[in-house]
């Protein structure tokens, strides 16, 4: 009693508009035997490729080792995915007065002339961490 091999059609023009909107092109037997598991239809087929149209760009941006196998994104139902929005740019908060520059009211005017950030000594126009950076520190 021999097994037959399974056939897997290859015929299949939705999976070809798949397998060539996907960046990685690995394992495609595979890819092809889970499309034929989904079963999709033309609903699925036009949110599949509206998924990859947005997560492509973003998935070239990594080394291909890194991008998941066109099987394994099929797999986990990949379209499913929210797009990814970056976070806002960071804003500086203006830093609180600290110990430095509360204990000498006369300090916090004089800024240092290297950095701009903290406040000098009366013995120069650097602050300590400059004049260390400078080398006038002993």
């Amino acid at each position: 009693m021999s097994e037959q091999p399974r056939l897997i059609p290859t015929d299949l023009p939705e999976f070809d508009a798949f397998w060539a909107a996907y960046p990685r092109h690995d394992g495609k037997k595979d890819a092809r035997a889970m499309w034929i598991k989904i079963k999709p239809g033309p609903e699925l087929v036009k949110k599949i490729l509206a998924a990859l149209e947005w997560q492509r760009p973003e998935m070239l941006r990594s080394e291909k080792c890194f991008r998941p196998l066109p099987e394994t994104w099929l797999r986990g139902e990949r379209w499913e995915d929210e797009p990814f929005h970056a976070p806002p740019a960071l804003t500086v908060k203006p830093v609180a007065p600290t110990r430095f520059t509360t204990a000498r009211p006369e300090w916090t005017a004089l800024r240092c002339s290297r950095c701009k950030l903290a406040a000098v000594d009366r013995a120069g126009n650097y602050c300590s961490a400059c004049r260390m950076a400078e080398g006038l520190t002993s």
